[in-house]
């Protein structure tokens, strides 16, 4: 103590028990901090920011011995190691997992580490220039029946990495999750199947042309590696290898009109489009841009030479991927508005098929009203998306330029939103929403999140500061748009395996983004949060790393003076070139 004399004390915010006091009473004029206690945040990156917008900005941290039990080094059997490694501690109720410690603390300030994570687990960075983890002392993954893909062996035998370790038992066990897990999630729960022509698409197709086609069965490994990962399992072979030997053979083996307009090569940048847009990303990449583009040219030399698309679901997929690049401010929108202009858009009838049997609910009448109304909405949000770009690029060249025209086209596409919703059909629909088919009622429900997504869309994010600029948009009218989105996707999170989990990762994070309650927000990044305990790569994770991001802009705004709805989200989802694709 002695040697300590000289350590004053006196006026320490965190020491000094006077200072606090005093801080406590000035800490009205601070902004109000919009992230909920220290106890339910998930990570020490968020607990920081908390720190840097509260009084004292403190936390203690808690220690118990069942923190380590599902460490690798405290385990020893396998299922003790299905933990999600980046699942965020908040649950189904809004409520910390740590809260079902034994031990109950209500000092929101205390953190009880009830799982000590792996760092090992935790996302690589995504660089081309790394293909393959060192060679070390992972292990290896179960031995799985080589019988059910007997087309392997020839791939895997060309294949200079094989000596390293049992390649083939582990490509096997690649090919095995993708079966079982990814196929699972990628057609929205394995129970839906669209069909067209009497052409199946199933994960039997997909294995089959990867036989004899080398980049389609690196790109499932590279899809298959990532899922594993997100799931705690270490890689043997690095994810970002499948993938670049896939670009090497397609950039090298492949220009016949027959190649273009082939199911596998189709499959193939179908699969490498989902890779690019789940792979964990927080800086700037526009390769999933150059598939869609690729895309687009293998649609349309299909349609050309074959007729028409044999697998609708796919163009459904990258339609939607699409449009919401085209929302978040990073993409041209050029598949949606070619798909649109020359009226190639895929009947929907096939693209949200989920029945087990093969079959379609007894009311074909209202499905067919159902679909056709759900098609005209997705177009109208297109139309909108496309007419934010062109408005944004017209007031970057003339920003004085007067805003009458931008404000009465606006307004135009608002009413046909609202004749769409107030027509006959759509008002049958939502009063016998009750009685109508499962299918019906799912796609009533997408309906009306896009409904939702479009108004409040419209009111906010057409231009920079458009709700300075505007007087017809109300705060009472976000509020009302961005609550309605929160709740219906709300519904849809607890559905296991609804394919609608995928389509509202980017109502979810405009409603946050946009809502001057911090409330909302805090209930945007908890709806977020649970979709990353499910997820099959890391679009959640980035969509929440993306809102995070924008709150911790518009509380720095607010701390100096400024008005949160001042920050322009667009701005800074297009500064990283992370579209907010779906959850």
């Amino acid at each position: 103590m002695e040697r300590m004399s000289y350590v004053k004390i006196a006026g320490n915010v965190v020491w000094d028990p006077n200072a606090i006091a005093l801080t406590a009473l000035a800490s009205d004029a601070l902004p109000h901090d919009l992230l909920p206690s220290f106890a339910v945040l998930a990570s020490d990156e968020e607990r920081e920011r908390k720190a840097q917008a509260s009084i004292p900005g403190t936390y203690h941290v808690i220690v118990i011995p069942e923190s380590f039990a599902h460490l690798p080094e405290y385990t020893t059997t396998p299922c003790d190691k299905d933990l999600d490694p980046l699942s965020s501690p908040i649950s189904a109720d809004g409520e910390s997992d740590h809260l079902d410690s034994p031990i109950e603390v209500d000092d929101p300030n205390v953190v009880i580490v009830k799982i000590v994570r792996d760092t090992r687990r935790y996302p690589y960075s995504h660089r081309r220039d790394s293909t393959q983890t060192p060679d070390s002392d992972l292990p290896l993954p179960l031995p799985v029946d080589s019988a059910l893909y007997p087309a392997i062996q020839s791939i895997v035998d060309e294949d200079p990495a094989h000596d390293k370790f049992d390649l083939r038992n582990y490509e096997i066990g690649l090919f095995d999750h993708f079966r079982h897990v990814v196929w699972q999630q990628l057609m929205a729960g394995g129970t839906i199947f669209a069909r067209s022509n009497h052409h199946h698409l199933d994960v039997d197709l997909f294995e089959q042309e990867a036989a004899n086609f080398p980049p389609l069965y690196h790109a499932i490994l590279a899809v298959s590696a990532l899922s594993r990962f997100r799931q705690g399992d270490d890689q043997s072979v690095h994810s970002l290898h499948y993938v670049n030997q896939a670009y090497d053979y397609l950039q090298n083996n492949f220009d016949s009109a027959n190649d273009v307009v082939s199911d596998r090569i189709f499959l193939t940048y179908f699969l490498l489009l989902i890779y690019e847009t789940i792979a964990p990303r927080t800086t700037a990449s526009s390769v999933w841009s150059h598939h869609v583009s690729r895309l687009l040219q293998i649609y349309i030399a299909r349609q050309t030479t074959l007729g028409g698309e044999r697998y609708p679901f796919i163009i459904w997929w990258i339609c939607n991927i699409d449009l919401h690049a085209l929302l978040s401010g990073i993409g041209t929108g050029e598949f949606v508005r070619t798909v649109i202009d020359h009226n190639i858009y895929p009947g929907l009838d096939f693209l949200l098929y989920r029945m087990e049997d093969g079959r379609y609910p007894a009311e074909p009448d209202n499905l067919s009203m159902t679909l056709r109304l759900y098609h005209n909405t997705f177009t109208l949000l297109v139309r909108l998306g496309l007419f934010a770009a062109s408005a944004r690029e017209f007031r970057q060249s003339y920003p004085d330029s007067p805003l009458d025209h931008q404000l009465n086209a606006a307004e135009e596409l608002r009413e046909e939103l609202r004749r769409l919703w107030g027509s006959s059909e759509m008002c049958y629909l939502v009063e016998n929403r009750e009685s109508l088919p499962e299918l019906a009622q799912y796609i009533l429900q997408q309906i009306t999140i896009l409904f939702h997504t479009a108004l409040l869309f419209s009111y906010t994010s057409l231009w920079p500061r458009q709700r300075l600029e505007q007087g017809q948009a109300t705060e009472d009218e976000i509020h009302h748009h961005a609550t309605m989105i929160l709740q219906l996707a709300e519904t849809l999170i607890p559905s296991d395996g609804e394919c609608g989990r995928n389509l509202i990762g980017f109502p979810m994070f405009l409603a946050g983004a946009v809502a001057a309650s911090s409330g909302l927000k805090i209930r945007a990044w908890q709806l977020l949060s649970r979709l990353e305990e499910e997820e099959m790569g890391y679009n959640a994770s980035t969509t929440n790393y993306l809102l995070q991001l924008v709150y911790e802009r518009q509380m720095q705004h607010s701390r100096h003076g400024g008005e949160a709805i001042w920050i322009d989200w667009m701005e800074l989802v297009a500064a990283r070139e992370c579209p907010v694709h779906y959850g």
